[in-house]
């Protein structure tokens, strides 16, 4: 303000000189008087014109910052950021004006001050807003919020440059747990997920890449039992690099059963796919995404490929306890059964003496594997593959995978 005053005293100065001097011009040159008292008058105007109340403005938020002062709690389920907000006046300038900052949401509105009567920028003038609060629902990981500036006692010739739309993007996932319920007989997959929240008006979409990786140790392995086989597929968080990332695209889900179909058959053990799930408010336009599922295709253990995993990992000493003799062909299918009690045996593992329960239907305690499914139990792997063991259908290089590494593990 002080500056405005100083530009506004120059102002004047200028033009009462330009004044005095045409008073003592006139007295020789008669004809000049009348061009200099225009000037004269012009400059006063001008300066006059820049300061009233009724110049257009064009208030324009040129640069957003942000960072978050506050994570939801069970009693305030809302994040809160301070953002910073960088404006610029291309328009006249603004003297004690009524600047107020709001967004939508929920966003409170908040005076802009920075004099005692109200907000001062000059023509072409940048400020910096510093310290505007907003709030983002907790239920969610992410979506845009609409920050606007508004001078409410002038008028704004360009409305379009008054707000900003700012994105917001917090981890970890928020639906939860998701996983394959199901392969139906299309060779779709049906996704589920442990969300409570009604999702009636949302829009589900997924997000499928083939041109992806993860570390090995950030995959976890889970089952789907389908079409007479169980499949192994894995699941790992969901990153910020990922969903910023070009390599994904978008596929139809179908919204009631969730159930995504691939064009491309995800049984071969040539394909590799990777899926993650979004689901949009279609009222507010915020979303919630989940953790990536890997779909490493479908490749079923055969003896050869037993043989060949101990053999080229040197840790590993493969226990055959009379399975694998010489009259045994290795392109035979090994079973779940059959990989589960070598896996064992090879790595020493100790099975329980006292056995009370039964953990899977379909291994009943007469059958040879019972202390080894018992063993899973003891181990906590149990819960990997639900009620039902499935000890008949054929092995997977990813289940074979799976249990050594446990095993190994937690030896």
């Amino acid at each position: 303000m002080r500056k405005e005053k100083i530009k506004t005293f120059v102002y004047i100065f200028i033009a009462s000189l330009c004044f005095v001097g045409s008073l003592f011009y006139s007295i020789n040159k008669d004809t000049k008087d009348e061009f200099l008292q225009t000037s004269v008058l012009t400059i006063l105007k001008s300066v006059n014109d820049e300061l009233k109340p009724s110049a257009p403005i064009d208030l324009a938020i040129t640069d957003v910052n942000f960072e978050k002062i506050y994570d939801p709690t069970p009693t305030f389920n809302y994040y809160k950021y301070s953002v910073d907000l960088t404006v610029k006046n291309n328009g006249a300038t603004l003297v004690n004006a009524n600047v107020v900052i709001s967004g939508d949401h929920n966003q409170k509105s908040q005076f802009v001050r920075n004099t005692k009567k109200g907000f001062y920028l000059q023509k072409d003038g940048i400020y910096v807003i510093k310290g505007y609060e907003v709030i983002f629902d907790g239920n969610f990981n992410g979506g845009s919020i609409a920050l606007n500036i508004d001078a409410k006692d002038r008028t704004d010739i360009d409305l379009s440059n008054n707000f900003v739309n700012v994105d917001f993007v917090e981890f970890p996932p928020k639906l939860s747990d998701v996983s394959l319920k199901e392969i139906t007989d299309d060779k779709s997959f049906v996704i589920t997920f442990e969300n409570e929240k009604d999702f009636e008006n949302y829009k589900f979409e997924a997000f499928v890449s083939g041109d992806y990786s993860f570390p090995e140790d950030s995959l976890k392995y889970a089952e789907v039992y389908g079409l007479g086989k169980v499949y192994g597929y894995y699941r790992t968080q969901n990153n910020g690099d990922i969903l910023s990332s070009k390599k994904w695209q978008n596929i139809s889900v179908d919204k009631d059963d969730l159930t995504v179909k691939f064009s491309e058959n995800l049984f071969s053990d040539l394909t590799e796919r990777y899926l993650y799930l979004k689901a949009t408010d279609k009222k507010t336009g915020f979303y919630l995404f989940s953790n990536v599922i890997k779909f490493p295709g479908y490749h079923e253990l055969s003896a050869e490929d037993l043989v060949k995993f101990f053999d080229e990992d040197e840790s590993l000493e493969m226990a055959v306890s009379g399975y694998l003799n010489r009259d045994y062909s290795l392109a035979k299918t090994v079973t779940r059964g059959e990989a589960l009690k070598i896996v064992s045996d090879s790595l020493n593992i100790k099975l329980p003496r006292d056995i009370d329960s039964q953990y899977f239907e379909d291994i009943s305690p007469e059958n040879y594997l019972y202390p080894y499914s018992v063993g899973l139990k003891d181990k906590n792997l149990w819960k990997t593959f639900g009620n039902k063991f499935n000890p008949n259908s054929p092995a997977t290089i990813d289940y074979l995978k799976y249990l050594v590494y446990e095993y190994t593990k937690n030896r």
